[in-house]
């Protein structure tokens, strides 16, 4: 294999990759219009809602972490 060939190659793969991609997000985009007329599709790539559920630790339940750092000499 010769670097012509080999560079082909490469660009061939990338264009063909960026073609799948574009119209992989046009299939979703289009769905996602028409949606009303059956169930949207997600992808984790758009998802932008934020977890309802999360909670942050409360004073009373965090510990100290046991390790040789914490001890003073």
């Amino acid at each position: 294999m010769d670097v012509d060939s080999a560079a082909t190659f490469l660009a061939s793969t990338i264009l063909m990759v960026a073609g799948i991609l574009t119209l992989a997000s046009g299939i979703l985009l289009l769905n996602n219009l028409f949606s009303r007329f059956w169930k949207p599709l997600s992808s984790p790539l758009f998802n932008w809602h934020p977890n309802l559920n999360a909670r942050f630790q409360e004073p009373n339940e965090m510990i100290e972490p046991k390790n040789d750092l914490n001890e003073k000499k």
